[in-house]
């Protein structure tokens, strides 16, 4: 299936979380998410973001993975 890359507020509908999430996520925010492979800047300042839904949807999916085992494994020591 080909990448679906949507504007900034069709991404994050799509995403169920808020246009902020995913700014903040941003690798240039300090976030998880890497220029040219989960968004793209647009060509200007004043440009929109285009969103790779379905890199940033399994991105959300993993670390949610991860956010769980470790609140597992401190609940286990």
């Amino acid at each position: 299936m080909p990448d679906c890359w949507l504007r900034t507020p069709d991404a994050a509908l799509a995403l169920a979380c808020s246009q902020n999430h995913l700014k903040r996520s941003r690798d240039i925010s300090g976030g998880f998410l890497v220029e040219g492979e989960d968004w793209c800047p647009g060509t200007s300042r004043t440009a929109p973001i285009t969103w790779n839904v379905e890199r940033i949807r399994a991105a959300f999916l993993y670390r949610g993975r991860q956010v769980r085992k470790a609140a597992q494994l401190a609940k286990a020591s």
